[in-house]
């Protein structure tokens, strides 16, 4: 195995352990990655707007469909939060 794959190896395997300490292990991949740009896209309120996270990396190629299959569940695991206020696209990262 070259060193270049030992050490995508290593990576993985410690965000596997991340994902475990952070309780994620039980989300989907496309799940994860929603909830990833989230809260990298999130003002200094938690805020987010779907636009941004539709042209993030981590989602920008998921399938429509997919996307926000993933963040409804994202919202229904209470996970982000619909803002009432707005009638779509503005979220909240919930606090953990």
């Amino acid at each position: 195995m070259s060193n270049a794959m030992k050490q995508l190896s290593r990576l993985a395997k410690l965000i596997f352990e991340i994902e475990i300490d952070l309780g994620l292990s039980d989300l989907s991949q496309p799940e994860k990655l929603v909830l990833m740009a989230a809260h990298e896209q999130s003002d200094a309120d938690g805020q987010f707007q779907t636009h941004q996270l539709l042209s993030h990396p981590l989602s920008a190629k998921m399938a429509r469909p997919t996307f926000f299959r993933a963040l409804k569940q994202l919202e229904q695991k209470e996970l982000l939060l619909r803002n009432p206020e707005k009638k779509r696209g503005l979220y909240t990262v919930a606090e953990t």
